[in-house]
């Protein structure tokens, strides 16, 4: 959290007015970079809220309230019409490729007194809003047992061939997932050498549904998917839901 703060303008106080925050996303996708174009949102987020100051500033609604009380020595509070907001704050907010930034930031109290949160997302077309589906991150690996691939195949239990037939059964089964649900996956361990019979695979999937309630009936049919690959080459299996959110 103290790493998300370094990134934080404020601008103004807010006593009982609207408090605006705009949000800035800057992190990146391990190996790739920034595919997910949150360097794009950052400076967006950075722009929006350097105009919005200025715009404020030059403009006859100014940011905050001045003079709080008709008491002597203040000016006369500003109408509700003649001001626009009372703070404006430019926040970064890490952690949201998996992690889950926001809701650390949110548990330790730093949306506590905002009023509304803003940001852009870099997309191919234009939105004003989107739909967030909940997503499941699981981890699954196969255990087998190693023998040389040419000399002793026989003794082999075969975990890529269990990663190989899981994958095979989530996209066999997207015919019955509804056309709102989205599987995606990769291998991220398929071995080490082709003359050695791998004992040892993980495959990582996201899964991604409209609600909680329908993640739950689509990670019951993953879950078939898993153990019955496991089944069929005589491995067994293990798998670990990393996070639930809504992303």
């Amino acid at each position: 959290m103290e790493k998300a703060n370094d990134l934080k303008s404020v601008f103004g106080e807010s006593t009982d007015g609207p408090h605006i925050v705009v949000i800035c996303e800057y992190d990146a996708l391990p190996v790739i970079g920034h595919a997910c174009g949150h360097n794009l949102i950052a400076e967006v987020g950075l722009a929006a809220g350097i105009g919005i100051r200025a715009a404020l500033k030059g403009s006859e609604k100014p940011l905050g309230k001045v003079g709080q009380s008709a008491g002597i020595g203040t000016r006369p509070a500003l109408k509700s019409s003649e001001k626009s907001l009372d703070k404006l704050t430019i926040l970064g907010t890490p952690a949201e490729e998996g992690g889950g930034g926001k809701i650390d930031m949110i548990e330790a109290g730093v949306f506590m007194d905002v009023d509304v949160a803003l940001m852009a997302h870099p997309a191919p077309v234009n939105q004003d809003a989107i739909h967030a589906l909940a997503i499941d991150q699981v981890t699954v690996k196969y255990h087998g047992h190693a023998a040389h691939a040419s000399a002793f195949p026989w003794n082999g239990v075969n975990a890529l061939d269990a990663a190989v037939l899981c994958y095979q059964n989530v996209s066999c089964h997207r015919q019955q997932f509804k056309p709102t649900w989205r599987v995606h996956g990769v291998i991220k361990n398929g071995g080490t050498k082709p003359n050695i019979i791998p004992d040892l695979t993980e495959l990582e999937f996201y899964a991604r549904t409209p609600s909680k309630e329908e993640l739950s009936v689509l990670m019951e049919k993953l879950d078939l998917c898993f153990k019955s690959a496991a089944t069929a080459t005589g491995c067994t299996v293990e798998y670990l839901v990393k996070f639930s959110v809504s992303c």
